[in-house]
């Protein structure tokens, strides 16, 4: 372990508090590996290393981040999720294969999922469109959360209008998936894709209404005018 890891990992240990795991817990159906830190305290320690892992070169603030997600601990992937956006400005093309392998391989709770997805992947696909479409093959994933990360990696992106194309494609491609954690992902960034083109996702929705699970359904209209939802629900 690097000592930048190693000073980090520290810090978190020293944050933790045994008694908050049950309650921790709670959250997720999934086994979970917990400490015991809350989100300010997951918050804190990101802020207080911000400028650590802003003043390492790139790919060794990649190597303290990743070392970090190693741990298997869902509140020090957290802060390595934390500190990865804080050096989003430094992004490359090339870390795509990186942050893919670490989807693949670190992330296990949906907590994680999210977080790691729509803003760092995100952030990433913004910065290199031509990125959006390597996502599509996560689809076919075993992995539920590589499943999942696909259309989540667009859910910022769609509340703001962008993308939109691939979140109506990568939705088509999940439309038959019976993973209830897939289904909620896909239904999220159909969900802010509403805000913006709201007919789009209705006229998508409606070409699927005899094979979109209901929960995707109540997701995708859920940002609706009180009109439109009504309509949809009589669909």
């Amino acid at each position: 372990m690097r000592n930048e890891t190693q000073i980090i990992f520290d810090q978190i240990k020293a944050a933790a508090k045994p008694e908050n795991i049950e309650r921790i817990r709670y959250f997720f159906k999934e086994p979970v590996k917990l400490m015991g830190l809350m989100n300010p305290e997951i918050k804190l320690v990101v802020k207080n290393n911000g400028k650590l892992i802003k003043s390492l070169r790139h790919n060794d603030a990649l190597m303290v981040i990743a070392e970090l997600m190693q741990t298997g601990y869902q509140e020090t992937i957290a802060v390595a999720i934390g500190l990865l956006d804080k050096i989003h400005r430094k992004y490359q093309m090339s870390d795509f294969e990186i942050f893919e392998n670490w989807l693949n391989s670190y992330i296990s709770n949906w907590a994680n999922c999210d977080d790691f997805s729509h803003t760092c992947i995100g952030e990433l696909i913004r910065m290199y469109p031509m990125l959006a479409r390597r996502t599509y093959k996560w689809v076919k994933s075993e992995n539920r959360w590589v499943r999942r990360g696909a259309p989540v990696a667009f859910v910022m992106l769609a509340r703001q209008g962008l993308f939109l194309d691939d979140v109506f494609a990568i939705s088509d491609l999940l439309i038959h998936d019976t993973d209830e954690m897939v289904i909620k992902g896909y239904g999220w960034a159909l969900k802010n894709a509403g805000i913006v083109a709201p007919q789009r996702v209705f006229d998508f929705i409606s070409a699927r209404r005899n094979i979109m699970p209901r929960i995707a359904f109540r997701y995708a209209i859920e940002k609706f005018s009180p009109e439109m939802r009504a309509a949809a629900m009589k669909l």
